[in-house]
């Protein structure tokens, strides 16, 4: 706490005044506490922020309408960075802004009562006038990018296309650096040593950082990297640790796939009387359904192999049955038996090209018949983005499933490919994306079998024109070597232990 109040001295955060102008109301403020682990769960520090009560901001007063904006980068970009700076044996590094939100500049007269325990003698009663931004102020995120961009247009870099929290430094039309920034995170990436630590010597002067070295632990998520066989792996094996603690299942029996093959979770298995619900909430013993997914979410950003059974939980959070905090058991019980398991990036591969693969499931909702699409996509030799999602619309037949999951791996492909030109690989050549249904690649390429057709939605059709494009090539693909296959249904375990190997998933 007083390392946190030293600091907003020392930034002139705020200045003591003894009223407020008639009009204004000052907003409130409170102390909030975390503990800092490392990559093994062990406690590295203790942390304390003032913060302060933005929703009792007045829009439009104390901040714009449209003012609450904050970027963060995705993970899908953080992966297809790695992936590529493995494959390239780029060096990379990890910076750490200290009071990121505090750097930005305050546009408008806040007050703000201060802390519980701050009293300075001759001053009780008085309040913050604030002069820069402070954790909890709705524009708090949008202000520190606007601080952020000024900072990285003056070191010569420019913003990604794809990802606004991306920004890339070109020399001789050649990428020299890239920078991803997750908030207050900065992944650094770059092929020669002394540009990178001469970036990190230029914002130091700009910024208060912490210097952390190559890349070992970022957002919860331990990196591993072997440069010999040119791969970085990524896993969650403390994060998952501490779920299974806190979900009380450290203990607990391991099977061998997080959904049993052929199960259906349906809204039917929903509670429908008081005493159903009484009965649910008996068993939850304590955390909460959406509580349970949340915590399964983070995981699947570095382990596809639970996106699907994860996916299809998170549809039942608005009233879950005792069937449902099952089936969550069963995912735990998974992880419990793969918590040292992680996601490979990199290797070496002959070219850094997208290669996709896309699958649906006919029909499988039972209630409302709806399909469920998957897709996954390679860069550089490692799965860097997937998808797992009921289909808004009901198909009438396979082939129509199968298309529409196409053109949404389509989406996807497009921006993959705007992501590889802004790191440096454009790409020249359609990508591919391997599908198993040769009705629906017809139908990618001309409007076969018409009255079949007629009636898909418009947008369905947008992977025909990336087609004709040369943009995007759909192939063919036998189901057998389908690694969408594991996105879309509970598959039994010696084929989802294929496909889990064939995403790069195992043991590190």
């Amino acid at each position: 706490m007083s390392d946190e109040l030293a600091q907003l001295e020392s930034m002139g955060s705020f200045m003591w005044v003894s009223d407020v102008p008639p009009g204004k109301r000052p907003i409130g403020s409170r102390w909030v506490y975390k503990e800092k682990r490392d990559e093994k769960g062990v406690l590295a520090k203790h942390k304390a922020r003032v913060v302060a009560q933005g929703f009792l901001q007045v829009p439009g007063q104390d901040y714009l309408t449209n003012g609450t904006y904050a970027s963060v980068a995705r993970f899908t970009t953080l992966r297809a960075l790695l992936s590529i700076a493995a494959r390239e044996d780029w060096e990379v590094h990890h910076i750490d802004v200290k009071g990121a939100f505090l750097q930005g500049e305050l546009d408008e007269e806040i007050y703000m009562k201060p802390p519980e325990g701050v009293v300075v003698p001759g001053k009780e009663g008085w309040l913050w006038k604030l002069l820069h931004v402070i954790y909890g102020l709705k524009q708090a995120g949008r202000q520190w990018k606007k601080k952020l961009d000024q900072i990285m247009r003056e070191l010569g870099f420019t913003k990604s296309a794809a990802d606004d929290s991306l920004y890339v430094k070109r020399e001789g039309g050649f990428v020299m650096l890239v920078v991803l920034v997750y908030v207050d995170d900065m992944t650094v990436a770059g092929s020669r040593l002394k540009d990178v630590m001469l970036f990190k010597k230029r914002i130091a002067e700009r910024l208060e950082v912490s210097d952390l070295g190559e890349l070992k632990y970022i957002l919860g998520i331990e990196a591993k990297r072997n440069r010999s066989a040119r791969t970085i792996s990524l896993n969650q094996t403390a994060y998952i640790n501490e779920v299974l603690r806190r979900y009380g299942m450290l203990d607990s029996h391991p099977v061998s796939t997080p959904m049993a093959p052929k199960e259906r979770l349906t809204g039917a298995l929903s509670p429908s009387t008081p005493e159903e619900k009484q009965a649910t909430l008996e068993f939850a013993k304590g955390a909460s359904y959406p509580e349970r997914v949340g915590s399964l979410l983070y995981i699947t950003q570095t382990r596809p192999d639970i996106q699907y059974a994860v996916s299809t939980l998170a549809q039942f959070s608005s009233n879950p049955g005792i069937a449902h905090f099952e089936a969550i058991k069963r995912v735990l019980r998974y992880l419990k038996g793969t918590a040292e398991f992680g996601l490979s990036l990199g290797g070496s591969v002959d070219r850094v090209d997208v290669v996709g693969w896309t699958d649906s499931d006919w029909a499988q909702d039972t209630e409302t018949r709806r399909s469920v699409g998957g897709f996954v996509f390679d860069v550089a030799g490692g799965s860097i983005s997937w998808c797992s999602k009921k289909q808004p619309t009901v198909a009438l037949s396979t082939v129509e499933s199968e298309y529409m999951a196409a053109s949404n791996a389509a989406k996807e492909a497009i921006w993959l490919r705007t992501l590889l030109d802004d790191l440096g690989f454009t790409q020249v050549e359609a990508t591919t994306i391997h599908a198993d249904n040769t009705g629906s690649i017809a139908l990618s390429h001309n409007p076969v079998s018409h009255s079949r057709s007629k009636h898909i939605d418009i947008r369905h059709h947008f992977i025909r024109e990336r087609v004709e494009t040369k943009e995007i090539e759909l192939q063919f693909c036998t189901t057998k070597d389908m690694v969408a296959d594991i996105l879309t249904k509970p598959l039994p375990r010696d084929s989802f232990e294929r496909f889990r190997l064939a995403l790069g998933v195992g043991a590190l």
